[in-house]
């Protein structure tokens, strides 16, 4: 098998890189990868039109890609997909290009946290999905090496490239227990956004891996102010009866980490002003 190769999955190609081992889970799941939360990524984004749609800690971008498949029904402003691994964000590049898609989506090579400068970017020996940002206090993976990555706030990105902060956004976040600082670095955007819907991933043994308490977390969550709460599960997306209600769900995640070396996961959707009620419900497509 070459390093580099082309898979096709969803109406799209992706390029993927070979040396890095995170590239062969998309390339066996293809149109399987995390298949409830990317179709409840699309279906908000077919019903909130007009929107700006982040991408951050893209990898080889399946949620970026398929948003720019959906670019063609003319429902998304722009996509700005964030990946700090440079395999991954020059494969990224690639897929781009060959779908044509370089006029509604932009690739940036950089750390995503809440101030502008120059952090470190822990490249685990094994998979760029399992890179570190920051701090690194407990974190079991094997480094490969670090290295020099520029550090931008999202509000700081989205005024160079004149993305109106009262917009409407629809943001995928998975960086590996990074998000306290990533919330901080938007906090024009969560203040001043018309609409927002945050698809996020939460692991309190990542969290706290980062150097981040569980409690600045919720409390940068809280912000956000959302008035639609949902849980993705296994089976479907349930719909969660207010902000304690996530809070009852994710102390139960960092009970069961308490008792593990590394603990679960669980991922979650927040949504203000937009309609996700389209969400309630959902279910993987069955072929």
């Amino acid at each position: 098998m070459l390093p580099w190769s082309r898979i096709y999955m969803g109406g799209y190609s992706m390029q993927l890189n070979f040396s890095d081992n995170a590239a062969f889970k998309y390339f066996v799941d293809r149109e399987r990868y995390e298949e409830l939360e990317c179709n409840a990524f699309l279906r908000t984004i077919a019903w909130n039109p007009g929107c700006y749609v982040l991408d951050i800690g893209a990898n080889y971008g399946p949620f970026t890609l398929a948003a720019g498949h959906l670019h063609r029904l003319g429902v998304i402003h722009q996509i700005h997909a964030f990946e700090p691994d440079v395999r991954a964000a020059r494969a990224l590049r690639s897929s781009i290009a060959s779908n044509q898609l370089e006029a509604v989506a932009k690739v940036h090579e950089m750390i995503v946290g809440e101030t502008e400068g120059v952090e470190q970017l822990f490249v685990n020996a094994r998979s760029s999905a399992d890179n570190r940002t920051h701090r690194v206090t407990t974190s079991p993976i094997r480094v490969q090496q670090t290295q020099a990555i520029p550090c931008r706030t999202i509000d700081g990105v989205m005024h160079d490239e004149r993305v109106p902060f009262g917009g409407r956004f629809i943001i995928k976040m998975d960086i590996q227990g990074n998000e306290a600082r990533a919330l901080r670095g938007m906090q024009k955007i969560l203040d001043q956004a018309e609409g927002i819907v945050i698809f996020f991933e939460y692991f309190p043994y990542l969290v706290q891996s980062a150097g981040i308490e569980i409690a600045l977390l919720h409390e940068e969550l809280l912000r956000i102010n959302a008035t639609k709460f949902y849980e993705i599960t296994d089976e479907k997306l349930v719909c969660l009866n207010g902000f304690d209600d996530f809070l009852r769900s994710a102390r139960e995640l960092e009970k069961m980490a308490e008792r593990h070396i590394e603990g679960p996961g669980g991922n979650y959707i927040f949504s203000r002003g937009m309609y996700t009620d389209c969400l309630a419900g959902t279910q993987p497509t069955v072929e």
